[in-house]
């Protein structure tokens, strides 16, 4: 099966609205609750939120891909 690609090739564009849009999300929770720990916990889980998604989207598993 071929990978599907969304806006570019290397799904950068894709990421990149990914990103803005999930680290928007965790600064207006954090600030409506005046709460800290969301921001923190955003940035953390948007390297392995992006990576499952470029990874399932790409369709490609080989070792290297799921290994990095």
């Amino acid at each position: 099966m071929a990978p599907v690609y969304v806006l570019d090739k290397y799904y950068l564009a894709l990421t990149l609205l990914i990103t803005t849009a999930y680290q928007l999300l965790g600064f207006a929770i954090a600030w409506t609750l005046q709460f800290d720990k969301i921001t923190d916990f955003t940035g953390g889980s948007n390297f392995f939120l992006l990576a499952i998604l470029t990874l399932l989207i790409g369709n490609t598993f080989h070792a290297r891909n799921i290994g990095v």
